[in-house]
């Protein structure tokens, strides 16, 4: 009203028109532009397996890219393009073919070990794969090979240091030989595995025994070796927590020295340490999302 009466004592012989011509531009002057949309970008995942650990960090990962997303772009998933490779390596092959040839897909999160590897030995993709997963062990072949990955991966490894572990196992128990007991489906498609345990036996002057775990507690401790062994539990897939409780109590009743590779709670259930953080996955997932922002954005250091 001030702005309207200054305009009409000041300007008397304006035409109406004109004056409300001036009224309009001085209130479209303070009104704020419409905000453009965020981007939309599509994410396919790949699995290695259908389990119920596979399907809570596929909830974890999705969750933890959505809200880092918020306010730059909208993160899109769908059940048809998030695929299970069936934990094997050529299932995790065949999904990871099929999202790369899916034009409507902007980025692929390999979320397993055996979808990192089989990202990581790909010397050609033609779009984002970021892979949070990689193990240490698969990471020194390739650098023992000096080998180059497709310049379009995102490899990141946070899972602890084998040897690490080692060495924090001999500081609270006495042992001449390991057995790793570690989920059957790692132990069958990432052969690298084999070769870091035979490695770890000639660094540390001992004898190595790898123990594939399905979803039988009973089999496990069937399978240990018959020489009284420290034992490394590695990640156990096919076990629910449970059947964890119940393993770890049969290598107490065993007396044998335990540790976990990477599961907290493990601990809570009796193993005796692990150097691993007890929200290892989602300081991961935290960081992957990082990744994911980055390469979709493009402000990749």
């Amino acid at each position: 009203m001030v702005v309207r009466n200054f305009l009409i004592s000041a300007c008397p012989r304006l035409p109406v028109v004109l004056l409300a011509f001036l009224l309009c531009g001085v209130h479209a002057a303070g009104a704020a532009p419409n905000p453009m949309p965020p981007p939309v970008y599509d994410i396919g995942i790949v699995s290695d397996g259908s389990t119920p650990h596979d399907r809570r960090l596929i909830d974890l990962y999705r969750q933890e890219i959505s809200s880092l997303a918020q306010g730059e772009f909208i993160a899109r998933f769908s059940k048809a393009t998030t695929l299970s490779g069936h934990d094997s390596a050529r299932g995790v092959n065949q999904a990871l073919d099929r999202l790369l040839r899916n034009d409507d897909i902007d980025l692929i999160l390999a979320l397993g070990p055996i979808s990192g590897r089989a990202a990581y030995f790909r010397r050609k993709m033609d779009k984002p794969v970021v892979a949070p997963n990689l193990l240490e062990a698969v990471l020194k072949t390739g650098q023992q090979q000096a080998y180059t990955p497709a310049p379009s991966l995102v490899a990141i490894m946070s899972t602890p240091s084998f040897d690490q572990l080692l060495l924090t196992m001999k500081k609270v128990a006495d042992f001449s030989c390991l057995t790793i007991v570690i989920d059957e489906r790692d132990l069958d498609n990432i052969p690298e595995l084999k070769k870091a345990a035979s490695r770890i036996g000639n660094e540390f002057t001992m004898d190595v025994h790898l123990v594939g775990a399905g979803d039988s507690v009973d089999r496990i401790l069937d399978g240990l070796p018959a020489e009284r062994c420290a034992v490394m539990l590695g990640p156990l897939y096919h076990l629910d927590e449970k059947q964890k409780q119940t393993l770890a109590r049969g290598l107490i009743e065993r007396g044998l020295p335990s540790f976990a590779y990477d599961d907290q709670q493990l601990v809570v259930d009796g193993v005796l340490a692990t150097d691993a953080a007890p929200d290892l996955e989602e300081k991961l997932a935290r960081r992957t999302a990082v990744a994911v922002q980055d390469a979709l954005l493009g402000t990749a250091s």
